[in-house]
């Protein structure tokens, strides 16, 4: 994550934001420990599954760069 953090802001990108299935928690752990914050849910419905997903979102991509958030 911190080398894609540093790839983004070279490109000129200050946040950035991902989505991860809702019943992921390790995932959810994972960029919640890396201080990223729930900025959106969906349900997307395809034709054999439906996914339920959380967007996490980070404002200023430096803080990727310096690691987990301890906590």
């Amino acid at each position: 994550m911190a080398a894609l953090a540093a790839h983004l802001r070279r490109s000129g990108y200050r946040a950035a934001s991902l989505w991860v299935l809702r019943d992921n928690a390790t995932a959810r752990r994972f960029y919640a420990r890396l201080g990223g914050v729930v900025v959106g849910e969906r349900v997307e419905r395809r034709e054999r599954a439906t996914l339920e997903e959380v967007a996490y979102g980070w404002r200023d991509l430096a803080a990727l760069r310096r690691g987990p958030v301890s906590g």
